[in-house]
């Protein structure tokens, strides 16, 4: 038989579920959870290390030869475009010497504009494995520009909790529950939320948005 039109039916349109929780239990191992994007690396849930149940670990560990001009750091993330104001958290986990990150107001991934982009174009918080965390106004096109940076106790293969919080120009951001930067900045006004490292393996649980 010839093709023929298909008869599927889509669901109808619905936002982003919000408030929005991601414990990664219901995921099968070695499987990506619903809804998040991998834009670089490989996001896949695996057991938990240091705790028990599953979490989402990044398992790519060296930067692959690019076809573009640079490979981005890997990076997921999911959303609305239209979010403003929320707290989005995670506990994260560095296994190797490297870095985890947290991003909010995601407002382009489109890694076609800026093809030397370290990060999406967002407010991002970097954490190394030696405790040197940064917050990051990234930009296309744009010189990244660093909005607050401090040094906490961190170490390899110990689970920390970040946080970023977003209320108009106001940024806040929290690691393991103790506020260390509070700043205000225009440069994203809206936009999806994310997780990511640099090019080491690390695992997350607990991702909120709220």
């Amino acid at each position: 038989m010839g093709q023929a039109k298909g008869a599927a039916t889509p669901p109808p349109t619905a936002p982003f579920p919000f408030p929005y929780a991601e414990d990664f239990e219901s995921t099968n191992v070695g499987k990506a959870p619903k809804y998040f994007a991998d834009q670089d690396g490989a996001f896949e849930v695996a057991p938990c290390s240091g705790r028990q149940g599953k979490c989402l670990r990044q398992v790519i560990d060296r930067r692959p030869i690019p076809w573009m001009a640079l490979a981005p750091d890997p990076f997921t993330f999911l959303g609305s475009a239209d979010w403003s104001d929320y707290k989005v958290s995670t506990d994260a986990m560095i296994e190797k010497p490297g870095s985890a990150t947290l991003a909010g107001r995601i407002d382009s991934a489109s890694w076609f504009q800026d093809k030397t982009a370290r990060w999406a174009s967002a407010y991002i918080l970097s954490v190394q494995d030696d405790g040197t965390w940064e917050l990051d106004s990234a930009k296309f096109k744009t010189p990244t520009s660093k909005l607050a940076a401090g040094k906490v106790s961190i170490q390899l293969n110990t689970w920390h909790h970040l946080a970023l919080a977003f209320k108009g120009t106001a940024i806040r951001v929290s690691i393991d529950g103790a506020l260390v930067a509070n700043v205000t900045d225009t440069s994203h006004t809206q936009g999806m939320a994310g997780i990511g490292t640099g090019w080491n393996t690390a695992q997350f649980d607990n991702f909120s948005i709220k």
